[in-house]
């Protein structure tokens, strides 16, 4: 049988990674891993095949966000298609300092969002609402983008770019074979980079072996 990786685990080892976090945003964590259990029992906000997955799949992937935000000090960030909360809870929990709006058309998952949001007192800005509506009313608001693979890459860009500032970045999780889908943005000018989980990161986790962050900035304006 496969053994599954546990939060204290993939814990100790982002803190050999580099990623500094106190006991307060363990114990945060942990908080949000149980209020996650507690919904899914009632609500599918992670399917059950994940459940048995959820720190490698979910915790551990939203983990390479903060690492690849390390050099950031400062910035206001929006997470599209927030669904359970990753990467943007873990992201706010370990980077306090950081503005983050969540925004997904799901009605259930900003309940869920709204209800993490109060327990922890993260300071979240939660948005129920379609990026695309949301983004006419708030273009050039944003210095970072985050998600995790919620429409292809083309799609995705073209929601998301009205509300970058100049140089403002996408930060995309992916996975499978992106190799048709680069360069299409690429011809239309667009700044594309691919940053690969490190050895020591798919040593830890095989399943990142077939993840990546593609990160897309936004030329000035």
């Amino acid at each position: 049988m496969k053994h599954h990786l546990s939060l204290e685990q993939v814990l100790r080892f982002a803190g050999r990674r580099g990623l500094m976090f106190d006991e307060h945003a363990r114990n945060d964590l942990r908080q949000f891993a149980d209020l996650i259990s507690q919904w899914s029992g009632r609500q599918s906000l992670v399917s059950l095949g994940d459940r048995q997955h959820l720190y490698e799949r979910h915790f551990l992937s939203s983990l390479l966000f903060v690492d690849q935000l390390q050099t950031i000090s400062s910035a206001r960030l929006i997470d599209i298609g927030s669904g359970s909360g990753f990467p943007a809870v873990v992201i706010k929990i370990l980077r306090p300092e950081l503005e983050i709006i969540t925004i997904d058309s799901s009605r259930k998952k900003c309940l869920f969002l709204k209800e993490i949001n109060d327990v922890l007192n993260l300071g979240l800005h939660i948005v129920h609402e379609r990026i695309e509506m949301f983004a006419d009313r708030n273009k050039n608001s944003f210095d970072i983008a985050t998600s995790r693979a919620v429409a292809d890459l083309s799609a995705l860009w073209n929601w998301v770019k009205p509300v970058l500032k100049s140089k403002g970045k996408l930060l995309v999780l992916k996975g499978g074979n992106i190799d048709a889908e680069i360069p299409v943005l690429e011809s239309s000018g667009i700044k594309a980079g691919v940053h690969y989980p490190s050895v020591a990161w798919t040593r830890f986790s095989p399943y990142l072996n077939e993840k990546f962050l593609v990160e897309l900035e936004k030329r000035r304006v």
